[in-house]
């Protein structure tokens, strides 16, 4: 089982939990059937490591799924049904585990086993939850009433998107450090300390400074966005000395409906 990236597409994240189970359901009738000792359980290892990576992956997608339609919610009970195979698959792998002391496995990897059986149970009833548009609409009304939902909408134009997945490449969990601060810009707007950008006089745009591992104090990423009362939009995504030009940023603006 290899781990990939996490997507918000209701489409590839049926398809990638619906093959999950379905490897998980192979890992479990190969360890139920190994006289191997050490194949099996470098099978159950490896297993547990993507599982767990995938259900990182899975509760952040179900975050950021957008739930339009009749046929997503339909799409998103389909999607709870799966996590709950999964549950299912990872408690019967434990229950196995039973009487299979042979396999010498340590006492972290059975706690691992038992955790993902919890983590994909809560995984589906997340997803059962979400697909239930009365609750959607309830807990956005009290999170409105909280004043706990963003005042901007959010937006990527599309070059911020693939600028952000090559550096991905180099630095692979500053993607959730780009949501996060996109996220309170919207929440609270600009700091103080981001930049007007240069010649952008007339319009409300920004740069901010995200930190990367293993740069000095002048390194480090620099985040393009646009933001006004109503909306935030990541524009560009960059390195110190590759700034974008001003028809970057004007394709940019109209990319982004801006």
């Amino acid at each position: 089982m290899t781990a990939v990236a996490a997507t918000t597409d209701i489409l590839e994240l049926d398809a990638k939990s619906t093959d999950i189970a379905a490897r998980t359901k192979r890992v479990r009738l190969r360890v139920q059937h190994s006289t191997l000792k050490i194949r099996a359980r470098f099978t159950i290892r490896m297993a547990v490591r993507a599982s767990e990576i995938f259900a990182v992956g899975f509760q952040r997608d179900l975050g950021r799924l957008a739930i339009n339609t009749p046929a997503d919610r339909e799409k998103l009970v389909g999607i709870a049904r799966t996590f709950g195979e999964l549950a299912e698959g990872w408690r019967g792998i434990h229950s196995d585990l039973n009487g299979m002391d042979w396999l010498g496995l340590n006492q972290r990897t059975v706690d691992q086993i038992e955790n993902l059986g919890l983590i994909f149970e809560d995984l589906a009833e997340t997803a059962a939850l979400s697909a239930n548009e009365d609750f959607t609409n309830s807990l956005e009304s009290d999170l409105a009433e909280l004043g706990l939902l963003p005042v901007r909408q959010i937006s990527r134009a599309p070059k911020f998107d693939r600028d952000l997945k090559a550096i991905l490449k180099k630095h692979r969990t500053i993607g959730d450090v780009v949501d996060d601060q996109l996220n309170t810009i919207a929440d609270v707007g600009p700091d103080p300390r981001d930049k007007p950008m240069a010649g952008w006089d007339r319009r409300p745009i920004y740069i901010r400074r995200i930190a990367l591992d293993n740069t000095g104090k002048r390194g480090g990423l620099r985040m393009v966005f646009y933001c006004d009362d109503k909306s935030v939009a990541g524009l560009r995504l960059y390195v110190r000395s590759h700034p974008p030009d001003d028809l970057d940023l004007t394709n940019a603006l109209k990319m982004a409906g801006l």
